[in-house]
């Protein structure tokens, strides 16, 4: 016989009964713990995922709505274009939603960026 088996032939069968059951205990709570680090861990990435998911579709669809009021201005002056005034007054608007398409576009590009 191996010396192993001979060592153990030493501690009772109660010994070694207990001794089996605090190595199954102890695997229990190494899985528990893995598992609970795992499931911290995962949470944590979800929540960021879906937070960054969200901001990302608000400042897109913001990019959106002030490309779509460019269009909307230049459909206008395209409209009006026998009055000057209107044209005009349309021109400052088609400048205000441009300033604010490229103000959206920049702060996306600066935060995929960081």
């Amino acid at each position: 016989m191996t010396t192993l088996s001979l060592a153990l032939r030493r501690f009772s069968i109660r010994t070694r009964m207990n001794g089996a059951i605090v190595i199954v205990l102890g695997l229990f709570a190494l899985v528990a713990v893995t598992a609970a680090f795992g499931g911290r861990t995962l949470s944590a990435l979800n929540h960021d995922f879906m937070t960054h998911s969200i901001k990302e579709l608000h400042d897109i669809g913001e990019v959106r709505s002030a490309l779509g009021d460019v269009r909307r201005h230049e459909k206008d002056m395209v409209i009006d274009y026998e009055s000057p005034e209107r044209v005009q007054a349309h021109r400052v608007l088609w400048t205000k939603a441009l300033e604010r398409a490229r103000a959206s576009l920049t702060a996306i590009d600066r935060k995929s960026v960081v």
